[in-house]
């Protein structure tokens, strides 16, 4: 049974190599930089710009060296995604950030607040009128945690809603769902890598949420530094 399991486990790292070499980051970011030229050349700015922040996304979620990276490092990351959201959706998202100063060089998991702020978009701000506002703060606990808080301004969700997207240990464990249930899978995956370093009580992602105020989703986990050499 061990055999079988290490041949799987080789057979989708192996995938995983394939697809990642096919995948090359240079070519990609070359041609994003093409594209950028000419939209100067042909003066669209906006497009030169949406360039520009999809070519940083892509230089930092290709990048596959690091696994825990500086809170600081995932929120410029943020800032590409929101940009180009802010595009598609003619500028209603102001993205405001309240981060601890030390909170700055904490340690976190690689490419996890975009898919809650991608959550945020598909569940709660599409449908709202006006201005959408996503708030993200940072601070650390007197228990030697961090909390970041994800705040959206959208439709909110009612109790049996919360109560059913809440259910995250359940969500992470169930196959075949269906489209609209996939950002809720996204947050699940959050909260099961959070839960892997550390198995505390209270660690990984909560949602709190009521209708026609919003949503915000927390995460908490042990507040980590790089050893300063």
């Amino acid at each position: 049974i061990a055999q079988q399991y290490q041949a799987k486990l080789e057979k989708r790292n192996a995938q995983l190599r394939a697809l990642q070499a096919q995948i090359n980051p240079h070519f990609m970011y070359n041609t994003l930089q093409v594209i950028g030229g000419m939209a100067l050349e042909k003066d669209a700015p906006e497009v030169y710009s949406v360039t520009l922040a999809l070519s940083d996304i892509l230089r930092y979620s290709l990048n596959f060296s690091k696994e825990m990276v500086c809170l600081e490092e995932e929120v410029e990351y943020l800032k590409s995604y929101v940009m180009i959201q802010n595009e598609r959706f003619g500028g209603k998202v102001q993205l405001k950030l309240e981060l601890e100063p030390d909170t700055r060089k904490c340690l976190i998991p690689k490419l996890i607040l975009q898919p809650l702020a991608e959550n945020s978009f598909e569940h709660g701000l599409l449908n709202k009128a006006g201005d959408w506002l996503l708030t993200v703060e940072s601070h650390t606990t007197p228990e030697g945690d961090l909390l970041i808080c994800i705040k959206d301004n959208g439709i909110g969700f009612d109790s049996e809603r919360l109560a059913q997207i809440s259910a995250l240990n359940d969500l992470a464990r169930q196959r075949g769902q269906t489209l609209a249930e996939m950002a809720l899978i996204a947050l699940a995956n959050v909260h099961a890598r959070i839960k892997l370093r550390s198995a505390k009580e209270g660690h990984g992602v909560s949602i709190d949420s009521s209708p026609e105020t919003g949503t915000t989703v927390s995460v908490r986990m042990p507040a980590l530094y790089e050893e300063r050499k």
